[in-house]
């Protein structure tokens, strides 16, 4: 087994970059980290002269105006009225009709699925991004069809590592950052505070903590704004929460916004809190970093602790109290002007470490290393779903189930589905 542990060198970044045209497979065009992985990295390949593709099963979410401005076209292709095989079938002909000498994808089941069907010529990457059972199963589904799962942080790749049965070639990438237009030149941190947190609202991010932090930090005096950014299956609870506080007209919502709007906001805040359970990479750790913001986040081994120098270029404490995000930030109010050293070594850190154009060369340097002994499969056959799929790629019956659900939840929460705007249908 291969296996490849850290990033390049900004030195590497002057490597070949072998394949031409690559395509991302994406759930859909919500913010999170698999819509930021292909967003980046399909930017920075594209600066590396190849040309990039999103596959996109849902089209739903508010990123899709940045998927069209940062990809070379989008395929959007979702199950109809069809069977599991079916949809299989039609999966892999348009994979294959789009010709992609790599296929990269981001914890699509339904595209993990049809990897045996999918023409020998193309290298297949899985991407995973969370350390929960369901997506390492699924990252590592149909193993010998599968030439590189790649984690996106240490304890990502540790689990990885313990689930491997397959033998399947392992490497450790994070997500990278785009390179920033203007690093941020302040000295003094604003008070009231700044706070800001930016997201989904679900609970792996552990947001009740949150509230309970911003609660300690009214309960202590210490003058603060904050400002919530991201929806979820938790906005109306947490605004509701928020409503009812004694710190109401301090906090504001703002819903799912685009990276342009996120960078803006960004710019106007001093400090990201985060107080997640577990993360992979967190992106919007990196982003605020490089945009001078100091985060005060959990302490997770292998992900946020591989990030920041404690003390150094951020702070991280225990999510299960409060009083310690509270005796961090009422230090800046104290004294307001330790902020400048913090600011630019958290900005030297995300940028020196995390740019994306490194990472998109050390991930380009898979694509020629594909496996030999993939198994051969007549594309008639019939394909078994590994159980790790199953639940998110459902057959016939559950399928139909599913898809009225679905329809049922999105259209009382407004959606509407989004249309590829770039021509995409048979070869690019």
């Amino acid at each position: 087994m291969n296996t490849i542990q850290e990033a390049p060198s900004a030195a590497t970044e002057s490597i070949s970059i072998t394949a031409r045209h690559v395509l991302f497979a994406c759930p859909d065009f919500r913010i999170g980290g698999h819509s930021t992985h292909t967003l980046n990295f399909a930017k920075a390949l594209r600066r590396h002269g190849c040309r990039a593709g999103a596959l996109v099963p849902e089209p739903f979410g508010d990123l899709y105006d940045d998927f069209v401005e940062s990809l070379d076209y989008i395929s959007v292709i979702r199950r109809g009225a069809e069977t599991r095989g079916g949809y299989l079938q039609r999966l892999a002909k348009r994979i294959a009709d789009l010709r992609p000498e790599v296929l990269i994808n981001n914890a699509v089941p339904s595209v993990q699925a049809a990897l045996p069907l999918l023409p020998p010529n193309i290298c297949r990457i899985s991407v995973v991004h969370n350390v929960t059972n369901y997506e390492v199963a699924l990252g590592l589904a149909h193993g010998p069809w599968l030439d590189w799962a790649v984690g996106v942080s240490d304890n990502i790749r540790h689990s990885l590592d313990s689930e491997n049965r397959d033998g399947v070639n392992l490497a450790t990438i994070p997500v990278g950052i785009e390179p920033q237009r203007q690093a941020r030149q302040q000295e003094k941190a604003a008070v009231p505070l700044r706070l800001i947190y930016v997201g989904r609202m679900e609970p792996q991010k552990n947001l009740a903590g949150l509230l309970r932090v911003l609660t300690r930090l009214h309960g202590a005096g210490v003058p603060f704004i904050m400002t919530m950014v991201g929806g979820g299956a938790e906005f109306n609870t947490l605004q509701a929460q928020a409503q009812a506080a004694p710190y109401r007209n301090q906090i504001r919502f703002t819903g799912v916004q685009s990276q342009r709007q996120v960078a803006s906001l960004l710019d106007q805040h001093d400090f990201l809190l985060m107080t997640s359970h577990y993360e992979g990479t967190p992106h919007a750790i990196l982003e605020a970093m490089a945009h001078g913001l100091i985060v005060v986040a959990s302490r997770l081994p292998g992900a946020t602790d591989r990030i920041i120098s404690d003390t150094h270029d951020g702070y991280l404490c225990d999510r299960n109290r409060p009083e310690e995000y509270v005796s961090v930030l009422g230090r800046y109010v104290e004294k307001p002007a330790e902020f400048g050293t913090v600011s630019r070594a958290a900005i030297h850190t995300a940028l020196a470490r995390y740019g994306a154009d490194g990472f998109a060369v050390q991930l380009a340097s898979l694509f020629a290393r594909a496996r030999e002994d993939r198994p051969e499969i007549k594309p008639l056959n019939r394909i078994i779903v590994p159980a790790a799929l199953r639940p998110h790629f459902p057959g016939f019956a559950l399928q139909c189930k599913h898809r009225i659900a679905d329809l049922w939840r999105r259209i009382a929460a407004g959606e509407r589905p989004r249309r590829a705007k770039v021509p995409v249908e048979g070869t690019p």
